[in-house]
């Protein structure tokens, strides 16, 4: 199912995937696009083709909708959600075990 994702993100008309790399990692970088040309999301894939490392989404006015880290599919860590007008609306502490545990703070 991952894998199917990734080629219809890369299929469906995505910006060329970018490869970067974090630390020791190294990670495919998917950037897809809104019609009017904004940024619609920037997903990072490891070697596995599972989302890994930081992942954004954006609205489509362009303002950040949300920053989350990853580690093999889960998220792990600092987490940020933003309102279309740029304020953080919550933050959110992943535990990284993969059961959707999170301690969150609304802002």
């Amino acid at each position: 199912m991952r894998l199917d994702l990734f080629f219809i993100l890369v299929l469906l008309g995505c910006q060329r995937p970018s490869n970067e790399s974090n630390g020791d990692k190294t990670h495919l970088i998917v950037v897809d696009h809104y019609s009017n040309g904004n940024i619609k999301s920037k997903i990072a894939f490891n070697h596995e083709n599972v989302m890994d490392s930081v992942s954004e989404w954006y609205y489509k006015s362009g303002m950040i909708e949300s920053r989350v880290n990853l580690e093999n599919g889960h998220k792990v860590g600092p987490s940020y959600y933003y309102y279309e007008n740029g304020e953080l609306s919550m933050y959110c502490y992943y535990n990284g075990i993969g059961d959707g545990s999170a301690m969150y703070l609304r802002v």
